[in-house]
């Protein structure tokens, strides 16, 4: 049915972990719909809810119709069926077949060499799959490409920054590429620059940044968009303690609000903390794919259950096996 003001017609929104139709969750329970350009709303903060009227300019009650929300609710951000990548005769990914709910954070782990980069490469369109298909906010990753870069943040392996821009340059150009305001792009880089404490770099060229610096520029770019879904490839490398935490702290609060996120990290204590969904790849195929739930023991443990760990018996010249 029809809203009876302006005769459009009524939608659904999500909230808390979902970001549908840009809605976000706020702690008193009042809601912030960016799109419908309406300021204020009071009503539960969770749950699948319809509108009385519209998503438009004008006010409107809230109905709770549904409290699944999160991860819980089946709504898939990523998916992949059969993801395949070959380099002549080296199988890279082999088959690789996952689903990523939304609001969710899985971490992707592995070997060396064992597929995790392509994969994210392959999802964010660096890299076209051999054979398979994936989508990425219900979008096909090489059909609608497009779409699909317009609604991600990326952290590449290589970083993908230019020698010749400063960090500040590096964000500003992010903001434009987006087509976020300049009041909005310009306040949240102030924000990066303060809580990531690279603000003295701000005007240095990436040629001459440390690689830490040149990482929480590329993270900051990442998130700057406010993206539906984020994949960044190891974000906590070469990173200083403190603000490693202020990025874990950024990216568990993406996913609070709604964003799903893909990363690879190796840092087990870090990753056990925040994730939801643990992938470990081993020449190329899932030999692990367990919520936090379903872990019956520390991440570590298991992941060195499910990979072959290298020997070092052989090397009786180091000294006494001590681990």
């Amino acid at each position: 049915m029809p809203c009876s003001r302006c005769n459009r017609p009524r939608r659904w929104v999500t909230v808390n972990r979902i970001a549908v139709n840009n809605t976000v969750e706020f702690p008193e329970g009042y809601l912030d719909i960016v799109a419908g350009g309406v300021p204020e709303l009071t009503g539960p903060s969770v749950g699948q809810k319809r509108v009385d009227r519209c998503l438009h300019t004008h006010r409107f009650r809230l109905v709770i119709t549904c409290i699944e929300t999160g991860v819980q609710n089946g709504l898939v951000m990523i998916a992949s069926q059969g993801l395949t990548r070959r380099f002549g005769d080296l199988v890279a990914v082999d088959r690789l077949t996952l689903q990523v709910p939304a609001g969710a954070i899985c971490v992707l782990m592995g070997p060396n060499g064992a597929g995790k980069s392509t994969t994210l490469k392959m999802l964010t369109g660096m890299l076209l799959p051999s054979s398979g298909t994936a989508s990425v906010c219900g979008l096909d990753i090489i059909r609608e490409s497009k779409a699909v870069k317009q609604r991600i943040g990326v952290l590449p392996e290589n970083l993908g920054l230019f020698d010749e821009l400063t960090v500040y340059e590096h964000l500003c150009l992010t903001g434009d590429v987006y087509g976020l305001g300049a009041d909005v792009v310009q306040a949240k880089i102030d924000q990066f620059l303060e809580v990531l404490d690279f603000a003295k770099a701000r005007n240095t060229l990436a040629r001459n940044c440390s690689h830490g610096t040149r990482k929480k520029t590329a993270f900051a770019m990442a998130l700057l968009p406010t993206p539906n879904v984020l994949f960044l490839d190891e974000p906590f490398e070469a990173i200083d303690p403190e603000s490693s935490r202020v990025m874990q702290q950024l990216i568990a609060g993406a996913a609070r609000m709604g964003a799903t996120v893909l990363l690879t990290s190796h840092v087990f204590s870090t990753v056990e903390r925040i994730g939801h969904q643990f992938v470990v790849l081993r020449s190329g195929t899932i030999a692990l794919n367990a919520s936090r739930e379903e872990l019956t023991k520390p991440l570590e443990d298991i992941y060195f259950s499910v990979t072959d760990s290298m020997k070092t018996n052989d090397f009786t010249w180091h000294g006494p096996e001590r681990f």
